[in-house]
């Protein structure tokens, strides 16, 4: 869960349900407006919040990435409702998966597969209970006529237990790789790639001061490697930099990330998901 520094002051809250929606439709055909007319039909209150509608067709593990990184900005109890679905209409299960006070709604494709790599408790059902669908399903459609019934009957209280059973045996993708940390390197990989091209990797912030902490490195010592590249030190901002220069920065995603300034560092690299970059403390790294 995201903390705040600063202290909320006791006021009324606004209780009305929330739910999230990122799928991979875009705006341009009306077919986030139609899942959303269909959840206002069964929770006409209900706060829908928009994450993201432009994620690369088909891309179930940028979808996985925007669904673990956006969720802990929101309370408790809502709904997250995840669309990133090449097989809809084969026999692919749905997911509803509870966790962190969270609920989640998903095709069984391993879209939710960092949350159900998590070491945090979790319950998983598969939604098979039609009586939460819509009447008609498309087999084309079904965010419009399975997904979003489904996430509108749980943000009105719907249990999740009622809609289908138990399970335990999700799909989970196996590109989720962890880190390989040493007290000399990290090894980490690029996760996703952003609007602006920059490379983001699964290596938390958090977790790099831990480790820069526990073997007493300075900015000085580190060294990113690329396949292709070596940076020195990590940039506070994109502007540390000459425009058209790689630097390494902890950015929005708090995830260190491969960026040019005023550039694209997909394009310069030519690197993509899943590649390989490499933090090492300068000790072990030959100039």
């Amino acid at each position: 869960m995201i903390s705040f520094k600063h202290i909320l002051r006791s006021v009324e809250m606004n209780h009305r349900p929330i739910i999230t929606i990122l799928t991979d439709f875009g705006l341009r055909d009306g077919f986030v407006g139609l899942m959303k007319g269909v959840m206002l039909q069964i929770v006409p209150d209900a706060h829908i919040v928009d994450i993201s509608h432009d994620l690369p067709s088909f891309a179930v593990s940028a979808g996985g990435f925007l669904n673990n990184w956006s969720y802990g900005y929101f309370p408790q109890g809502t709904v997250h409702l995840c669309v990133v679905d090449p097989g809809v209409g084969t026999k692919r299960r749905v997911l509803i998966l509870e966790t962190q006070g969270h609920l989640f709604v998903a095709p069984d494709n391993g879209l939710l597969s960092p949350l159900l790599n998590s070491t945090h408790s979790k319950k998983i059902f598969t939604a098979t209970n039609t009586q939460f669908w819509m009447d008609k399903i498309s087999n084309t459609f079904h965010g419009r006529d399975i997904f979003s019934p489904i996430a509108a009957h749980l943000a009105r209280g719907i249990p999740a237990s009622e809609m289908g059973n138990e399970i335990d045996d999700p799909v989970i993708l196996p590109i989720f790789k962890p880190l390989q940390i040493t007290n000399d390197s990290i090894e980490t990989y690029i996760r996703y790639i952003d609007h602006f091209g920059n490379l983001v990797t699964n290596l938390e912030e958090s977790v790099f001061m831990d480790w820069c902490s526990k073997n007493h490195c300075k900015n000085e010592d580190i060294v990113v490697q690329l396949p292709a590249n070596r940076l020195h030190g990590i940039s506070n901002a994109f502007g540390d930099k000459e425009p058209g220069k790689l630097l390494a920065v902890f950015g929005g995603f708090d995830r260190m990330e491969i960026a040019v300034s005023k550039g694209n560092a997909a394009v310069t690299t030519g690197l993509g998901i899943g590649d390989p970059i490499t933090i090492h403390l300068i000790k072990t790294a030959k100039r």
